[in-house]
Order: C-alpha cells, then sequence, then structure tokens
C-alpha cells in the first residue's frame, strides 16, 4: 500500500510540474511577443473609428488578464489564435464573456450570420464587438 501511494504522489507531482512549466512557458511566450499598446493607445486607435471606450476599453481589459506580468501590453493586431492559444470555441466564450459584461444582448442568429469574417485578431474581436452593439436586439439596423 505504501509503494502505491507513493507511486501516485510521484505521479501527482509530476503533473503538477508539467503544469507548472506550461503555465511559465506560456508567460515567457508573451513576453517575447512583438510590443504591445498601452491601454490608452489602445482606446484610442479604435475611438478613431467611432468606437466607443467601453467596448475597447473591455476587450483590452480581457486579452491583458492572460499575463500575470504587470508590463504586459495588449496589441490590436494580436492572434487570438497563436498569441492567447485561444481555440474556436475559446474565442466564442471570450465574445460571449465580454458582450456579458457590457451587457449586450446578442442579436437574432440571422443577423449574426451577417458578419463578413472570423475572428482572428484582437481588432476583430472589438470590431465585432462594436457591430454587435449597433445591432442587438431591439435596433433593428442593418
Amino acid at each position: 500500500m505504501w509503494l502505491w501511494g507513493t507511486g501516485m504522489a510521484c505521479i501527482a507531482g509530476a503533473i503538477v510540474l508539467f503544469l507548472i512549466g506550461g503555465a511559465v512557458y506560456y508567460q515567457l511566450k508573451l513576453k517575447q511577443r512583438k510590443k504591445g499598446w498601452t491601454r490608452e493607445e489602445f482606446v484610442a486607435e479604435f475611438r478613431r473609428l467611432d468606437i466607443p471606450e467601453p467596448v475597447s476599453g473591455a476587450v483590452y481589459d480581457y486579452f491583458r488578464r492572460y499575463s500575470v506580468l504587470g508590463s504586459y501590453r495588449v496589441s490590436p493586431d494580436d492572434s487570438l489564435e497563436e498569441v492567447y492559444a485561444a481555440s474556436h470555441d475559446e474565442i466564442d466564450d471570450a465574445a460571449l464573456q465580454i458582450c456579458q459584461q457590457l451587457g449586450l444582448e446578442l442579436p437574432p442568429e440571422s443577423v449574426l450570420r451577417r458578419w463578413p469574417t472570423p475572428l482572428q485578431t484582437v481588432r476583430d474581436m472589438v470590431l465585432w464587438l462594436n457591430w454587435v452593439r449597433a445591432h442587438r436586439a431591439g435596433d433593428r439596423q442593418t
């Protein structure tokens, strides 16, 4: 029984080390990518497109939390797949979470299908959320 318990402890320890190693690797990967933007620069970029600060700021804050590094900055051109290792489902989940944070109700599926491109970058996420804001339920703009 003692050997079994020791073996399980070794396996659990190996799993924990693997998870810690993966987390450290991910943080180092984020640190090595090209320089991002300050939140103010990011918001100003989208303000030029008449996208309100709550929308662009919520996206910046959402992706900023991926890093534990205080100096980490988000770039509009960050790839959701490559920089944030997000799968299609995780991108959908992120979009829904940010919608909820903003209090945005998704428009009907028939309206959502009008969005022309998949969300591939942080910029796409901001533009999509602003589009959702303009096409929310009860607002029948096209």
